[in-house]
């Protein structure tokens, strides 16, 4: 049986997503506020709503953020340490979004014997899990450009991507990208080797 995409079809820049994310450490993030971020990445209202329906999954259906709800003081240092935030920023979208995940940790798995992964061999990849479908193409389209936008990769020529490995981190943003991998595996505990696992394969350890 496919996996179901979920409600992702419009990326978001770490610079918004940072904007989305220092109003909910606030309190302060409303959906007027959402489509005010929304509509610094398009200026045709349909799109915004995407963008919008992205940005409320992220904040507001994420299992992640009952996590970071304990960690507030934690999540804004990282904000304040730019090699901890690709960590923090992959963690959120990957809770969101299990497909964002799956990306993520196919990515990953190839990167370890390869340099470099075009974006046609890492669909063919993800068609083997949700299927081959516009869909899965409009996904892909956001959550790369996410992923590069964040730092995790970068982008060699057109459709041609390398891998950029996160070193300097703090434990903090470890963590919390840890959170995301057993809010993905559930049968896993932070007592399991999971740092084997090809999701890490982003981090010099």
């Amino acid at each position: 049986m496919e996996k179901k995409i979920g409600a992702i079809q419009q990326g978001v820049p770490s610079a918004e997503l940072e904007m989305a994310l220092a109003a909910w450490l606030d309190g302060d993030f409303t959906q007027s506020y959402c489509m005010e971020i929304a509509s610094r990445l398009s200026t045709g209202l349909a799109r915004q709503k995407k963008i919008a329906t992205t940005i409320n999954a992220l904040m507001l259906r994420n299992p992640i953020m009952a996590y970071l709800e304990n960690f507030k003081d934690e999540v804004r240092t990282i904000l304040r340490e730019q090699r901890s935030r690709p960590l923090l920023f992959t963690a959120i979208t990957c809770g969101a979004f299990c497909f964002a995940y799956d990306v993520s940790s196919i990515m990953g798995k190839y990167f370890h014997a390869e340099d470099t992964l075009a974006k046609g061999f890492i669909r063919e990849k993800v068609s083997q899990i949700y299927g081959s479908n516009r869909t899965v193409d409009i996904a892909l389209k956001a959550v790369i450009p996410m992923l590069a936008s964040f730092g995790m990769v970068e982008m060699k020529e057109s459709g041609v991507y390398i891998i950029k490995k996160q070193e300097r981190y703090s434990e903090a943003a470890l963590a919390v990208y840890k959170q995301s991998f057993l809010l993905n595996n559930p049968t896993y505990s932070d007592k399991d080797d999971i740092m084997s696992n090809p999701y890490f394969e982003f981090i010099n350890k």
